[in-house]
């Protein structure tokens, strides 16, 4: 990633980030002054007003909220509130509008909840509620996006400040050996990739079964499933990579490698070094637009019979020449590739 490519990716990770860092201000907000309102007072009040509001959306779409105004008084003074909740938002849901004007006909008697320090700030529903938390669950792969864009600029500023041996990759020397840990997916990188999918996916059952505003046992029903299995996914990873499942373990005595177990080995397995010829970088194309290719970087062996075997791969460069580089001090007769 150098000139161009990372401007565009910095001017793109700009414009996600203050959109989304926007919309989730907005509401944990809103969030915040629901969970504040849980405290609040409350007082008897009187219905005056309770329908539901039809919008036109997008392509014709309707959209349905609450209109509401209510009566009541604080210390002998006479108030008007119209706020159902300080995050209702128009939605497809139809359904939860009409249960909603439904449990607040107008003449009922409802309990209102107001600012002891501005009293005729007032709500009638404190608290989280399922729409609260399915709002965060339809937000959390955009922020995952966002955390994504952002990994790649870091890298490079990271690295021009302090250059990493060996690309980066994470090794250890021992009495007879040299380990070097080559994950082809972090652990953590697995697990927030599995919360964004099933984050997303999750959505549609919701929305589908239950509206936008599920109950809450519901909203952290699903909460839970999505975490946990991003967690059970990372875990999963994690223990692999503690017991040597993604380690390249370098035998300079006895003159052996132990490939890890990825990029389509089943299992780890062990070969001489006199198997290979040399150690090269790869150029994998990912993806073409507009005649502008991007690539990842792979190191590789290269055998002698003509096949290689890939040991990792890196969207920069410059940490896959780091690698292959020190890779090539290490394993004795195991040199740069010939000359193309």
């Amino acid at each position: 990633m150098k000139g161009k490519g990372l401007l565009v990716l910095l001017v793109v990770s700009l414009v996600w980030t203050v959109f989304f860092a926007a919309v989730d201000g907005s509401l944990l907000w809103d969030q915040f002054r629901q969970i504040r309102a849980s405290g609040f007072p409350q007082t008897a009040g009187i219905v005056s007003r309770s329908q539901v509001a039809q919008h036109h959306g997008s392509k014709g779409s309707s959209l349905h909220d609450v209109e509401m105004e209510y009566n009541y008084s604080v210390n002998g003074k006479a108030f008007n509130g119209d706020r159902y909740r300080y995050n209702t938002y128009p939605s497809s849901d139809s359904r939860w509008a009409i249960a909603i004007v439904n449990e607040h006909p107008v003449g009922a008697s409802v309990p209102v909840f107001y600012d002891p320090q501005i009293p005729g700030e007032a709500l009638l529903s404190p608290g989280i509620d399922g729409c609260d938390l399915f709002n965060l669950l339809f937000l959390t792969p955009f922020n995952l996006i966002m955390v994504g864009l952002w990994a790649p600029v870091f890298s490079v500023l990271k690295d021009k400040v302090r250059h990493p041996v060996a690309g980066g990759a994470r090794w250890t020397e021992e009495r007879q050996l040299i380990r070097v840990r080559l994950p082809r997916y972090p652990a953590a990188v697995c697990g927030l990739v599995v919360i964004g999918f099933a984050s997303f996916i999750s959505l549609f059952p919701l929305a589908f079964g239950v509206g936008s505003h599920p109950s809450v046992p519901v909203a952290l029903l699903t909460w839970a499933i999505v975490l946990g299995g991003g967690m059970g996914v990372a875990a999963w990873q994690w223990l692999k990579a503690m017991r040597g499942d993604f380690d390249l373990v370098i035998r300079p005595m006895e003159r052996k490698l132990e490939l890890p177990a990825t990029f389509g080995r089943k299992r780890r397995r062990t070969e001489p070094f006199s198997t290979f010829s040399g150690i090269d970088v790869e150029n994998i194309v990912v993806g073409e637009y507009k005649g502008e290719r991007t690539y990842r970087h792979g190191v590789i062996l290269l055998r002698k019979d003509g096949g290689t075997d890939q040991l990792t791969e890196w969207c920069r460069e410059e940490r896959a020449q780091s690698l292959a580089e020190w890779l090539r001090d290490r394993i004795p007769g195991v040199g740069s590739p010939p000359a193309r």
